[in-house]
């Protein structure tokens, strides 16, 4: 969730930006888990034991080793909401905003940018925003935030996260450019999509969009 209400900004480049920079304040992230293939979890309304199976047992003990007879009603979703540090990049610069390339786009700034603030990839994570418009958001990954997205809204830092993704999906990782791998876009963390991910759009977008940002060609 991104809110309105809005910190600091930053453009890049100044004049007819292609980038749109807000830190978010506050941030409100909510993950949702909605189990293997989106089947949904199991929750028995006795005693709160969760099952991934589509047939529950009839009958169970509950943590405490009593038999319980309660049964789930229907299949749930588990979602947890906190408030970090986030950061939402919004791109001037055309594309089809599909779910794999604003993901992939989202992936390639955070790997970026763990790699310029010298942090875990852990430490951050990153999620495609918006479908009628190219936007990502960039948020600590611990409650509350460590101030480390904060730091991308200074532009020298933001540059030289644009500038170590290009780098990332260069192709040096040996993967074809209609594929990825784990040296360039996939992670423990994007296993749910790594069948979508392709090396080769995001880094000839993110090579366009840094010609944009500094006016001449990547070196």
């Amino acid at each position: 969730q991104a809110n309105p209400g809005r910190g600091p900004q930053l453009c890049l480049p100044p004049t007819n930006p292609v980038m749109h920079v807000h830190d978010v304040r506050p941030g409100i992230i909510m993950t949702v888990s909605e189990g293997r293939r989106g089947r949904g979890f199991y929750i028995c309304d006795g005693c709160g034991m969760g099952w991934t199976k589509a047939l529950p047992p009839k009958s169970h003990r509950t943590p405490y080793g009593l038999e319980c007879a309660g049964r789930p009603k229907q299949p749930v979703s588990l979602a947890h909401q906190f408030r970090t540090q986030v950061l939402q990049i919004d791109f001037a610069v055309p594309a089809v905003p599909t779910l794999a390339f604003t993901y992939g786009l989202a992936y390639a700034f955070q790997l970026g940018a763990a790699d310029v603030l010298e942090v875990p990839l852990t430490d951050l994570s990153a999620l495609g925003y918006g479908s009628d418009s190219l936007s990502i958001l960039l948020y600590d990954n611990v409650p509350g935030g460590a101030g480390l997205v904060s730091q991308l809204i200074q532009s020298e830092v933001l540059t030289e996260s644009l500038d170590r993704a290009i780098k990332r999906l260069a192709g040096d990782c040996g993967c074809p450019e209609e594929s990825s791998c784990y040296g360039c876009l996939r992670t423990y963390g994007n296993q749910f999509l790594h069948h979508e991910l392709k090396r080769g759009p995001i880094y000839n977008y993110l090579v366009e969009l840094q010609e944009h940002v500094f006016a001449g060609p990547t070196q």
